[in-house]
């Protein structure tokens, strides 16, 4: 619960369309289902593979020459946010209680 809270907000969502407000939003529900997603994760020693699909655009740095490959910085949008919840599972202490 604390991870989901710290998410940013507007921010564009990953391919499954869900954004940072919809898991705030629904956080209480979608909690513990999550929990035994990565449970289930960690005993199988592999993600559900949507969790590997994501969007890479690009976006143009202002003030740049379109032309020039250098002007752009690419960015990743992935499904369920698995690296921000990964962290918060890490950080409060849950990956020591989930790998016994």
């Amino acid at each position: 619960m604390k991870v989901i809270k710290t998410l940013p907000v507007g921010k564009a969502p990953g391919p499954d369309g869900f954004t940072d407000d919809f898991y705030k939003c629904f956080a209480h529900e979608l909690v513990p289902l999550m929990l035994d997603m990565y449970v289930d994760s960690l005993k199988r020693g592999a993600l559900p593979p949507t969790l590997s699909q994501a969007i890479i655009t690009l976006i143009f740095k202002k003030g740049k020459e379109s032309t020039d490959c250098r002007s752009y910085r690419p960015i990743l949008l992935t499904n369920g946010r698995p690296g921000h919840f990964c962290l918060g599972f890490r950080t409060v202490g849950c990956c020591d209680s989930l790998k016994s």
